[in-house]
């Protein structure tokens, strides 16, 4: 900053003040006390991680645009072809394209990903791909995973990086823009971000069902069945699927998250090694246990930010170039960057205290819903959920039950949430006004009872409650039925409980897993394993062919259509 300061001041003072000349000391402090404490954030630095990160997190972007195509916009598909898709609080007016939309905004995204990757128009096209991304996933709030939540972040924030300054299209267009450094701000913005994942990712993982080793064991099982046809089943996958692992990583996943933050920030050599090797493995081990698409190798690239911000041109120094001399900044701070300080500081409160939302309601947040969104909450609960639903008409005093699979789509994602289930109610109430011309809503009742993380069933939502009169565009709702506490077996398995004989018990369970199983045992194993396959199978199947059907529906309606018209 001092030597910011006397820049700056000899500058001011050219007139005055030749090179050769001493500036007296009264002036230089003077020139101290004028620098800004926040010119740090301003300071250049080397560009070209910020540039390869561009290269490869493009290519990740094509990836994700492919994978539509691959699945033949199925996914697209469903906002059309579903009756009922739960919204988002605060964006509850978005409504679905047509499948011709879709396809258009396909291919503005498929272009998009093409213009980040080579540089084309660098910041229109983050911005297209950023607005189409965010639309798709404010259309449906129960797909909310936070993985895209953190993409739809760092594509905002690359939008504001100058990450095109070199190996472009734009910089090859126009040369002014042709840069080797970075303001620090960029840099310690994606740095940032990641430590705020981490460490709340942490914070979450501290509750009683996950430090007994549920939902994992149940997972575990899950993955087991993934790799079915990659790993043999046998000794390997009946020891894998153990409390004894369960517990192993649900620990490690504490310990990782709250931890590795700091020996990125701080360590250096062969520690510094390690926490990226602990990163690479931990973000591996994810895909390779949940399938998450493409969000390990993002972590693992956006990993890169805390090297040296010169590693890629010292590793690829035939693709960058040597280095430009770096300018000293002036100490002051322009009117530019200090609307650029402000909206750093509204990031930085906003992803402090946004994940902090669940503390103000009482209850478990992954059984109340309250506070889920965007809170950083990952892989915490398996919850299944069976409902049932009744229509009051006032007038006639008629009851009549709800058909649920022919009105929602993804019924297990709708009803595992009590604003996702209000929303249900209010669109059942809606549509039997509608259909049966009545200016008055039938009353809508809904018995909802759900199991989490491996514990007894329990009613969600009572039956008494109408929610089509509920708001649910106000959280939290007090007749939602709180958590039962655990079981005395359960808590058993809390860390603090445990025993001398459970530990034996759990050692002993992991080492004799799968030795106890009889050739009829692990032939009759193998018959329910190949009618698993065949059922899903068939259900798969059956997709596509109603999948099939809807569009030969949608054909034949169209070219209805089109016949009608010369006549009319």
């Amino acid at each position: 900053c001092s030597m910011a300061a006397d820049d700056g001041l000899r500058k001011r003072r050219g007139k005055d003040a030749g090179e050769g000349e001493v500036v007296p000391v009264a002036d230089v402090e003077e020139g101290r006390h004028r620098t800004s404490r926040l010119s740090w954030l301003f300071e250049p630095v080397d560009n070209s991680s910020l540039v390869l990160f561009r290269i490869l997190w493009g290519v990740v972007l094509m990836y994700v645009c492919y994978a539509h195509y691959q699945n033949d916009f199925a996914k697209l598909d469903c906002f059309v072809e579903w009756a009922f898709v739960p919204k988002y609080s605060f964006a509850p007016a978005i409504q679905p394209l047509s499948r011709e939309g879709f396809r258009v905004l396909w291919c503005i995204m498929a272009m998009s990903s093409v213009g980040v990757t080579a540089g084309a128009l660098y910041r229109l096209s983050t911005a297209a791909f950023l607005l189409c991304f965010t639309y798709i996933h404010l259309l449906d709030s129960s797909s909310f995973v936070n993985h895209n939540y953190l993409q739809v972040l760092v594509l905002a924030f690359m939008a504001a990086a100058p990450a095109n300054a070199a190996l472009s299209v734009d910089a090859w267009i126009w040369p002014s823009l042709k840069s080797t450094t970075m303001a620090a701000w960029v840099l310690y913005l994606l740095r940032f971000q990641q430590v705020i994942v981490y460490l709340f990712a942490a914070i979450a993982k501290l509750n009683v069902d996950w430090l007994r080793g549920q939902p994992m064991y149940r997972w575990l099982f899950d993955a087991v069945d993934r790799w079915d046809g990659y790993v043999p089943k046998g000794k390997f996958t009946a020891m894998f699927c153990t409390p004894l692992v369960a517990l192993f990583i649900s620990y490690a996943g504490v310990l990782f998250d709250g931890f590795i933050s700091f020996p990125l920030l701080f360590a250096k050599g062969w520690v510094f090694a390690m926490a990226v090797l602990c990163c690479v493995t931990f973000h591996t081990l994810n895909k390779l246990l949940f399938g998450i698409g493409f969000f390990p190798a993002f972590m693992i690239l956006l990993t890169t930010f805390f090297f040296d911000p010169g590693y890629a041109r010292r590793w690829l120094p035939w693709l960058f170039g040597p280095p430009q001399r770096r300018k000293r900044r002036s100490g002051r701070l322009s009117s530019a960057q200090w609307v650029i300080v402000m909206l750093l500081t509204a990031v930085v409160l906003q992803q402090t205290v946004t994940p902090l939302r669940y503390l103000t309601s009482p209850g478990n947040p992954e059984w109340t819903g309250h506070g889920f969104f965007f809170g950083w909450r990952m892989k915490l609960r398996q919850k299944s959920c069976q409902i049932e639903g009744t229509l009051h008409d006032p007038r006639s005093g008629v009851n009549s039950s709800v058909n649920f699979d022919a009105v929602v789509g993804q019924r297990y994602r709708v009803t595992n949430d009590p604003d996702r289930a209000i929303q249900l109610a209010h669109y059942l109430a809606e549509e039997h006004a509608r259909l049966a011309g009545a200016e008055q809503r039938p009353e809508v009742y809904f018995r909802l009872w759900c199991s989490m993380n491996g514990r007894k069933a329990q009613v969600l939502i009572p039956p008494t409650v109408n929610l089509a009169a509920v708001d649910w565009r106000r959280e939290p709702f007090d007749f939602v039925t709180p958590l039962r506490p655990l079981r005395r077996a359960e808590e058993a398995r809390l860390p603090w409980n445990w025993t001398w004989e459970l530990v034996q018990d759990l050692w002993l369970s992991f080492l004799h897993a799968g030795d106890e199983l009889s050739p009829e045992e692990v032939a009759a194993e193998q018959l329910a394993q190949e009618e698993a396959l065949r059922l899903r199978a068939e259900k798969q199947q059956q997709k596509a062919s109603e999948r099939l059907q809807a569009a030969v529906q949608q054909r034949l309606h169209e070219r209805q259509q089109k016949e009608q018209a010369p006549a009319s």
